[in-house]
């Protein structure tokens, strides 16, 4: 609908952005009008993950224009393009900070209807990239919001759909109302594309179908594409924000976000939200204090973990973390430094790649090889 420009004011400045509408589309009423409206409601919304609206007008030609602040960085759809797919706490992070600036355009009353990657900018900032969301021009203002806009002339008929056909929820592609859960809708099909590298739906290209396909069919939870596990609470708030009746969604943005910190808290530091736990591992034996040479140290727990767990091991006199490793924790593990509990039922502990090799250990494990392979001769020859 529009064509954007880089553009300084009169007086110098920092440079803007000015969104002009196509020649083409300027003789028509109700473009003009979506456009001027989002002007409107930009300068209306002030949130540090909003674009930033610097005032709106039209052109002595006739053409309505937006002056938007410079935004450095990329979509975040060039950024899906360019990774395929994100670490999960970035992606929630991402997902939190565009929900973040939903609560917002909801309290006002707005519904955003297209929430997708090409409208989410991915800006870098001191403390990181910083999310920053725009283009309001199919934004549907509710009946009583506290916001003062006039009503729109060309309202969107009933039965039409608007929004892309990628993140369209199942009320939009019916035709329905909406309110803010449709963007709720949105976000999850966001960031279930983040995390998974594609859309539950991506494998069909006909639009009619994929239209039904948010009407009627179940999306697959986001593991089934993922090489590795995903946490299943990061997963169940993905298919919770993306179920087909908007009341089985979240309420609201703010509901969302609390759910997302909570679920992503059990990911401390994995890719893909397997969960770390952290076990201790005795030092080795020929490093330990002469005090502590004669006492068995860690056990690790019993229970089997979820696939794909992660085991951190630290080192329990150094308080050190030692190179993590997957274990098969349905082995009673049992590091003992008495020579008493050599005949005890237990398993041998993986030795960590960063725990020096003892030469006591070397020569032990030598001299028993070759008595062994002695005493095998000798049977042989007799």
């Amino acid at each position: 609908m529009g064509e954007i420009y880089e553009a300084t004011g009169p007086f110098g400045g920092p440079p803007v952005v000015v969104k002009l509408l196509r020649a083409e589309l300027a003789a028509r009423a109700e473009f003009v009008e979506r456009l001027l409206r989002e002007g409107e409601i930009l300068q209306l919304l002030s949130h540090p993950n909003i674009v930033v609206a610097h005032g709106h007008g039209t052109t002595a030609a006739g053409r309505p224009y937006i002056v938007l602040e410079r935004l450095t960085g990329c979509t975040l759809r060039q950024e899906l393009v360019r990774r395929r797919s994100f670490p999960v706490r970035e992606a929630v992070t991402y997902a939190r900070e565009l929900l973040a600036a939903l609560g917002a355009v909801h309290a006002a009353g707005i519904v955003h209807r297209d929430i997708k990657p090409g409208n989410v900018m991915v800006c870098p900032a001191a403390a990181g990239n910083r999310i920053k969301l725009f283009d309001f021009g199919v934004a549907k203002v509710e009946t009583g919001s506290p916001v003062r806009i006039a009503p729109i002339a060309f309202p969107t008929r009933e039965g039409l759909c608007l929004g892309t056909p990628r993140y369209v929820s199942p009320e939009q592609a019916s035709g329905l109302a909406v309110d803010g859960r449709t963007d709720i809708y949105a976000v999850g099909m966001l960031l279930y594309t983040m995390i998974a590298g594609r859309g539950p739906f991506d494998d069909i290209v006909d639009v009619p179908r994929l239209i039904a396909a948010h009407i009627e069919q179940e999306a697959p939870p986001p593991s089934c594409f993922m090489k590795t596990p995903l946490a299943p609470l990061v997963e169940a708030v993905i298919l919770r924000a993306i179920a087909k009746n908007p009341a089985d969604r979240f309420g609201d943005a703010a509901a969302f976000m609390r759910e997302l910190a909570r679920a992503s808290g059990r990911v401390r530091g994995s890719r893909r939200g397997a969960a770390i736990r952290r076990i201790t591992v005795a030092t080795p034996y020929a490093h330990r204090p002469r005090s502590h040479r004669c006492r068995i140290h860690a056990i690790a727990p019993s229970p089997r973990p979820p696939y794909g767990e992660q085991w951190m091991l630290t080192d329990r006199h150094n308080r050190e973390e030692l190179p993590a490793g997957t274990f098969d924790a349905s082995i009673p593990v049992i590091w003992s430094s008495a020579f008493a509990a050599i005949g005890a039922a237990s398993a041998p502990l993986p030795r960590s790649p960063a725990a020096p090799i003892s030469r006591r250990g070397v020569f032990f494990s030598a001299a028993a090889f070759f008595a062994m392979a002695g005493g095998l001769a000798m049977w042989f020859v007799r």
